[in-house]
């Protein structure tokens, strides 16, 4: 996690110690056997909304704002398997 300040060249009110926290969510793919290829996954964290992922592979989302955040996989048979992550 950083801490940025935030900046601006005018503010009103007077200018006070604000600060914009943002997080990093990795997604990392772990497959037993291993070697299984082209796992898919949506989420509601940045556009376009849906990748893919190999074994062994990871998905790295930066800069995200404090907030609820949803990471499905799709399983082969349209089973979605949640996963959940909350920044704070």
């Amino acid at each position: 996690m950083r801490l940025l300040p935030c900046m601006a060249a005018t503010m009103s009110p007077a200018p006070s110690t604000m600060w914009e926290t943002t997080g990093t969510i990795i997604i990392e793919k772990q497959t037993v056997p291993g070697g299984g290829f082209d796992f898919g996954f949506t989420d509601n964290i940045e556009a376009p909304f849906n990748f893919t992922l190999d074994d062994g592979q990871s998905k790295t989302f930066v800069d995200v704002l404090p907030g609820a955040y949803t990471v499905t996989e799709v399983d082969p048979g349209s089973v979605r398997l949640p996963l959940r992550s909350e920044l704070r």
